[in-house]
């Protein structure tokens, strides 16, 4: 991968995983909204009365729906890239490993506060849960959280917060996104595309 094309790849990860890490939330929000709504959910035309109807009760569903769509595909094409980078990537000697589980109770906790949240006609909730979600990504992606993600968990990705010696005998810590169970005193090969974020495999 060509060097600016790594940059514009290693930009766009984050979002992809935000997006699809909160789907779950996405589609619960669009499904609710469909059921309490479900009563205007027929074609009636294309009028004034049901463009008013779509605005009011279905466009921020649709939204959302999208935004899921658009983060499952990108995380998809993110982990078929860092497959391939992978292959760039640097042997590593794990000197210890635990699998991460605190970041996960962090991300899960994030996931209560919008749930409050009733009322998508009324545009003061969806500015605020806007700017909930505009402040969570931000605090996103600027840790290790951003690999936390339950759509990657369901097709067995793990995250390790390693230590490790680089070929050079340097001493480095990390978070390590792998499908491969990883064990103390073994070799690794790790491809870095974030602040001490790697994607990893055993050798």
């Amino acid at each position: 991968m060509a060097q600016n094309e790594e940059l514009s790849f290693k930009k766009t990860v984050p979002i992809c995983f935000f997006l699809s890490s909160y789907m779950p939330l996405f589609l619960i929000f669009s499904i609710r909204e469909l059921k309490k709504h479900n009563d205007y959910l027929h074609f009636g035309g294309i009028n004034k009365e049901s463009c008013y109807y779509f605005y009011k009760f279905f466009l921020f569903p649709l939204i959302l729906t999208l935004f899921s769509i658009i983060g499952l595909i990108g995380t998809y094409v993110t982990i078929k890239n860092l497959k391939k980078d992978s292959k760039n990537g640097k042997y590593v000697t794990i000197k210890t490993c635990k699998n991460n589980s605190s970041d996960f109770i962090a991300y899960f906790c994030s996931y209560l506060f919008p749930l409050f949240f009733q009322n998508f006609q009324d545009w003061i909730d969806i500015l605020a849960i806007s700017l909930f979600f505009l402040f969570i990504f931000l605090v996103y992606i600027k840790s290790t959280i951003m690999i936390v993600n339950p759509i990657l968990s369901i097709f067995n990705y793990r995250i390790y917060e390693i230590c490790f010696i680089s070929e050079d005998g340097k001493e480095e810590t990390g978070s390590v996104l792998t499908k491969t169970v990883l064990k103390e005193n073994e070799l690794a090969k790790i491809y870095q595309f974030g602040n001490q974020i790697y994607y990893g495999d055993k050798k």
